[in-house]
């Protein structure tokens, strides 16, 4: 019954595997054990397309047993081609990874039989998933790019869900050199991990020579830890910009000199005192209309010498003529009272 069970897991593991293109050109980047594994994801399940076939592989952690005095995951899985799909339950040794114990329907195996078994699911999952995944990061297509093999294009960040689990991804594309001489276009979108990385999705295509499609889908994830993005890859993908240089300090300006005291000025002299106006003499007091600058008295006296005369004269005129006489006298008088009047 062994050797029966045995001789058809190698062919089931033959017939697994050819579908897998690029299963050699991943070499280098598997688990060495499942318990690498099972230490931070404690469920997967993934779809694959490629090679004319598509395909799953999931498995899920149930507990914890002991088994010959040995702690180990007891884990549930499933995988293969639509049509061809098997199922078992393994126990991992958590000390060493390795597979101590199968269960194949109601068949229990332990030692090399189990450990086939252990070997084939940590196969399949390297072949189909681990391996692309580990070959084609963010940071290895950035590689890529800079060893001038092709051109990497990023796709920027995304927040999506696969089944309990939140992941923070960045898209990337590349299209170029890959392991060899052909030029692939492939498109990844890639989560950071603190254990390395997961790859929700990942397209292969090629389309000279022989045509190549591989897709990989992240369908569900539940991690032992919440995911925590390492800090270089944040670096990587989010640049700190860098800071702008400091200007020079400019030269500071020679100092001015110091203008020359102007001199000062010389004190003006003094204004001389001017002299002091003389007093204006006091006006004199108009006279009144009484009064004259003559000789005081003259008026009055000149009238009085005036009307003598006039009298004498009008007296002897009076002797030689009659009314005649009363004229000149009148003329007379007005003629000698004139010149005291006019002064």
């Amino acid at each position: 019954m062994k050797l029966t069970s045995l001789l058809v897991l190698i062919l089931f593991y033959q017939a697994f595997f050819n579908p897998c293109p690029m299963a050699q050109s991943a070499q280098g980047y598997e688990l060495q054990n499942m318990g690498e594994y099972l230490e931070h994801v404690s469920a997967i399940d993934v779809s694959f397309i490629g090679g004319g076939s598509a395909g799953i592989f999931s498995y899920f952690v149930t507990g914890t047993e002991t088994v010959d005095s040995k702690e180990t995951w007891r884990v549930d899985t499933t995988f293969g081609k639509f049509g061809a799909i098997e199922s078992f339950t393994i126990w991992v040794d958590k000390a060493t990874g390795e597979t101590i114990q199968a269960k194949v329907g109601d068949q229990v195996f332990q030692d090399a039989l189990a450990e086939a078994y252990g070997n084939l699911t940590l196969s399949s999952f390297n072949g189909y998933f681990f391996a692309y995944w580990s070959a084609m990061t963010y940071q290895e297509l950035l590689q890529y790019e800079k060893d001038g093999e092709g051109i990497t294009t990023p796709l920027g960040k995304q927040v999506s869900t696969y089944g309990p689990t939140t992941l923070e991804t960045w898209g990337i594309r590349y299209e170029g050199l890959f392991k060899g001489n052909d030029t692939y276009i492939i498109k990844v979108w890639y989560a950071p991990t603190q254990f390395g990385g997961v790859t929700p999705s990942l397209i292969l295509t090629k389309s000279t020579g022989t045509s190549v499609y591989i897709e990989l889908r992240l369908e569900s994830i539940t991690l032992v830890q919440a995911q925590e993005v390492p800090a270089d890859f944040l670096e990587l993908v989010e640049p700190e910009p860098e800071p702008e240089p400091e200007p020079e300090p400019e030269p500071e300006p020679e100092p001015e000199p110091e203008p020359e005291p102007e001199p000062e000025p010389e004190p003006e002299p003094e204004p001389e005192p001017e002299p002091e106006p003389e007093p204006e003499p006091e006006p004199e007091p108009e006279p009144d209309e009484e009064e004259s600058s003559e000789i005081p008295g003259y008026t009055l006296l000149s009238s009085l010498i005036g009307v003598s005369i006039v009298t004498l004269i009008l007296a002897r005129l009076r002797a030689h003529s009659g009314l005649s006489g009363l004229k000149l006298r009148v003329s007379a008088t007005m003629l000698i009272l004139s010149g005291p009047l006019s002064r």
